[in-house]
């Protein structure tokens, strides 16, 4: 597999990656989050939980939602914003699974579950994991409809966000249940249980340039002119572009299961 493009800059911490791609502006403003994906199982002793022998049920992916390696769930088109200067960032993902398991005799299910659109927001060295959740009870029966709740604590493992990249990228974050995703994940865990891991990749706009300020009238140019010197010839060079980060990851991914090549040099 080629090398990816010399313009990723990248910073390990534990099992934790943030890529901050260079920014062209020399202040950092507000900026727009858009694309990307978000990779989660949610918890995979629950996935095997439900497709086991004693649920006897399965999920289904709903809203543009995919699966990769097996048991990790993919979300799609992240929208958002992003704060180089204090490292505040949020994104929006679509896409949501559904579990059922335990099916009665009458065709209804006593587990069924429904997760759907995470949202990833970090504030200095915090950052939650908020769902939509529709849940039935486990003992009770009940529904209840959610929307937003904060579902789990992300560690960001001392990982500074500020900067002023062209997009974000954050790998394995770890997650932990809060009180609020225990009751609405119908009773199942107990507040402070691990869940999967949390990653993530988005593309971040440019920000705007700034305006210039007028500048003092220019002084005149007495010198002699050169007459019929051609301009400066173009003798060597090369562009660097990465075509579209996403599809890359789309054309080597679970889905289309490709591979790209270089040519020409």
């Amino acid at each position: 597999m080629p090398a990816r493009p010399r313009a990723l800059v990248t910073v390990l911490c534990a099992a934790v990656l943030v890529v901050l791609l260079p920014a062209s502006a020399a202040h950092a403003e507000n900026r727009t989050v858009r694309g990307g994906r978000l990779d989660w199982g949610i918890k995979s002793s629950f996935q095997s939980y439900v497709t086991g022998p004693v649920a006897k049920g399965g999920y289904s992916l709903t809203g543009g939602a995919a699966t990769v390696g097996g048991s990790t769930f993919r979300f799609h088109s992240a929208t958002g914003t992003y704060d180089a200067d204090t490292g505040a960032f949020r994104a929006a993902f679509s896409g949501g699974v559904r579990f059922l398991g335990h099916r009665t005799g009458s065709g209804a299910h006593q587990l069924d579950l429904t997760i759907s659109r995470p949202t990833v927001s970090v504030s200095g060295s915090t950052g939650t994991l908020y769902v939509d959740v529709v849940s039935k009870a486990k003992d009770t029966g009940a529904v209840t409809t959610s929307r937003q709740v904060p579902f789990a604590s992300l560690s960001l493992g001392g990982i500074d966000m500020r900067g002023g990249g062209s997009a974000v990228a954050l790998n394995n974050l770890p997650a932990t249940l809060t009180a609020e995703g225990a009751r609405s994940f119908a009773g199942y865990y107990t507040a402070g249980t691990a869940l999967d891991p949390v990653s993530l990749s988005t593309d971040v706009d440019a920000a705007p340039r700034q305006r210039e300020q007028p500048s003092a009238a220019p002084t005149p140019d007495t010198s002699p002119k050169s007459e019929g010197k051609p301009g400066g010839a173009v003798e060597d060079g090369a562009v660097d572009w990465g075509v579209r980060r996403t599809f890359r990851e789309y054309v080597t991914g679970d889905i289309a299961d490709g591979e790209w090549t270089l040519t020409a040099g």
